[in-house]
């Protein structure tokens, strides 16, 4: 299954999410701190949630478009939304 992860993430409209540029130090500094909450290829969720949204975990999002050197930050998002992301 293809995902273009930066369309996907940006027609959502989700609330919350800002696209900001990051290092790929900082990518790959958030991707190893813990484990990933959830993870589709090129694309994951912060292993500890960020805060709490009427009482559902949300977590910090980043991705790194496949083969682009560009890693970005897409703020946050419950398990559930960002799974919602691969239909």
């Amino acid at each position: 299954m293809q995902w273009d992860t930066e369309r996907s993430l940006k027609t959502q409209n989700l609330p919350g999410t800002c696209f900001e540029r990051v290092s790929s130090v900082k990518y790959y500094e958030m991707l190893e701190a813990l484990p990933p909450q959830a993870m589709v290829k090129n694309a994951f969720l912060v292993g500890e949630p960020t805060d709490h949204k009427n009482g559902v975990p949300v977590y910090e999002c980043y991705f790194k478009e496949l083969g682009h050197p560009e890693c970005f930050r897409a703020g946050i998002m419950s398990e559930a939304t960002f799974k919602s992301l691969l239909n």
